[in-house]
Order: C-alpha cells, then sequence, then structure tokens
C-alpha cells in the first residue's frame, strides 16, 4: 500500500514551501532504501517520512533549500530494525546558464533503532552538476560520507560517494513526459538503511526505459547490478572458511499497463532477481508477479497539491 502527498505553494516570487508526506505498508525493504537487496526477508513493516521544505531564490541566478525529513519504520512484529531517522537538508545552487547549474548539498543525519548498538550520526556533502539539452539530462555528483555510530565498538566509517545520471527521451525535456525514454545511473556510497548486519558499501548501475503506445498503454523496463560488500557481517562461506560477506546480485522488472484516465491507472508488473553471495544460504533467486492500482492526483495547478496511492 501507498500513499504520497505533495504540496508546493508559493507566497512570494521568491519563496516556495514545500510539504511533503510518503507512507509505504510492504514487505520488501528495499523499497524504502535504494541501495539495499535485502528481498529474502518478507516480514510486513511501513515507513512513513514527512519532509517540509522551503526554498529561497535569492536572485536569478541562486538559490537555496532549507529542509527537515523524519523517517520513522515500523515492523508488525517486534523488531530490531524499527527506527527513527531525523535529516537535516541543506542546498545551494548556481545556475551558470538556463541549462547548466552547480550545487553543493550537505545533509545531516541522526538514526534511532530500537537497540542502540545501530545508532549512528552521518554527515553527507556533496557537489552536484547538471546539465540539460533538448532531449538529454545530464548529472554528475561527487561527496563524502562520514558515520559515526554512537556504540564505541564499532566507530567510525567514512566514504568517498560518486552518483552519475544520464537520461534521453524523444521530446524536448520542457514538453512534459516523452512516449519514449531511457535512463542509466550508476552510484558508489553507503547504504541509507540497515541494522547492526546491514551496514553495506555499495556499487549499483540501473537503467530503465520506457515507451506508451496510443497514449493508453505504458511499458517500462528496468536492469540493476549490484554488488555488496558488509562492513560488518560475517558467517560461514560456501567452502567452509569464515569471511565478511559479499553480494553480487542483479535483477530484471518490466511492466505493462493500461490508463483509464489521466488519474487512473492497472499496471501489471513481472520480474526476475538473482543474489549470489560468497556466505553460505545467502544466494537465492526469485521471481515475481504484481498487479496493481495506480492513483495520482493533480489537484492545483499554479500552486502544487499532488497525491499518488
Amino acid at each position: 500500500h501507498t500513499f504520497e502527498l505533495l504540496t508546493r505553494y508559493s507566497p512570494t516570487n521568491k519563496i516556495t514551501l514545500g510539504l511533503d508526506d510518503s507512507f509505504y505498508l510492504t514487505r520488501e525493504p528495499g523499497d524504502y532504501d535504494p541501495l539495499t537487496g535485502q528481498l529474502s526477508d518478507r516480514r510486513k513493516y511501513y515507513v512513513n517520512r514527512f519532509n517540509p521544505s522551503v526554498k529561497y531564490l535569492i536572485n536569478e541566478y541562486l538559490s537555496t533549500t532549507l529542509g527537515y525529513k523524519n523517517t520513522f519504520v515500523n515492523y508488525d512484529e517486534d523488531s530490531l530494525e524499527d527506527s527513527t531517522e531525523h535529516m537535516g537538508i541543506f542546498d545551494l545552487r548556481y545556475s551558470i546558464t538556463p541549462t547548466a547549474s552547480i550545487g553543493v548539498s550537505y545533509n545531516y543525519i541522526d538514526k534511532n533503532y530500537d537497540v542502540d548498538v545501530s545508532d549512528y550520526t552521518a554527515h553527507l556533502a556533496s557537489l552536484i552538476f547538471k546539465k540539460e539539452a533538448k532531449f538529454l539530462y545530464f548529472e554528475a555528483g561527487l561527496g563524502y560520507n562520514y558515520r559515526d555510530y554512537k556504540d564505541d565498538k564499532r566507530g567510525t566509517y567514512d566514504i568517498p560517494t560518486v552518483r552519475l545520471a544520464l537520461k534521453g527521451q524523444t521530446s524536448g525535456l520542457d514538453e512534459g513526459p516523452a512516449k519514449t525514454w531511457a535512463m542509466l545511473t550508476f552510484e558508489h556510497n553507503f547504504n541509507m538503511s540497515g541494522v547492526s548486519e546491514n551496514f553495506i558499501e555499495v556499487d549499483q548501475f540501473v537503467l530503465k526505459g520506457g515507451h506508451v503506445f496510443i497514449d493508453k498503454i505504458i511499458t517500462d523496463i528496468q536492469l540493476y547490478i549490484r554488488s555488496d560488500d558488509y562492513k560488518d557481517f560475517q558467517g560461514i562461506t560456501e567452502n567452509g572458511g569464515y569471511d565478511y560477506r559479499e553480494d553480487d546480485s542483479y535483477g530484471i522488472t518490466a511492466s505493462v499497463g493500461y490508463r483509464f484516465a489521466e488519474w487512473l491507472t492497472a499496471r501489471l508488473r513481472g520480474g526476475y532477481e538473482n543474489r549470489d553471495s560468497n556466505l553460505a544460504d545467502y544466494s537465492y533467486d526469485n521471481k515475481f508477479v504484481m498487479l496493481s492500482l495506480e492513483s495520482n492526483l493533480d489537484m492545483w495547478d499554479t500552486n502544487m497539491l499532488k497525491l499518488w496511492w
């Protein structure tokens, strides 16, 4: 089950206020962390994210955004993974040209689990370049992620972060949704969720694309390749040794949907996933099929109030 609320309101030409909230009830931990592949754990849980923000246009070239995000995770059963996360958000962006910009982003995270051994604070800083052409979008980000666990035995970890994205479509980026599009991304970072055994350095490639037939039939496909290097999860290997866990995963998902109206779409989705782990009993493959009914309501034109479930 999914519910999303997106609102934007501009009281002046320089200020834009945002208030977003999302709620997910699911059995797949990967739903709330794009850099995690814990698909073997099917316990039911929900995630709620609350995100107010304010954007201020300093001048025609420079803008800044301040925000706060609260993420609450709760399992139906008592679980060590129940958690509350507080995130402070700062972004400063400079428009070099009408189609190119460079920005500095900083996030402060304070995450608390029901068991103290996994609590941590983190500092994420990034320098991000964005460029748009008629049919193409490019993004490159370099940064630094520093994580400090409150348990002295676990200590601190740091990593350089990378994000690259390239998107192409058959119509102009300023002309609304395209009939045909494709996007390739690469990310190198720590996973942004997890418990004591699930602290991972991740490399991930994702290729996705889609096409709309006769304005009613919506198709898309997604492929991913991911490498997970666990920092504090050890176990028995396939040959009987003892080592830190390392996983290599790949998967493909395809869907076809029918748009009954601008706000209502039925979608059939299926896919295959495979994980190869160096530890015994952690490799698997998974096939799945899912039918969903999606509703998306844009309730205002000038300012925005958007509901999706």
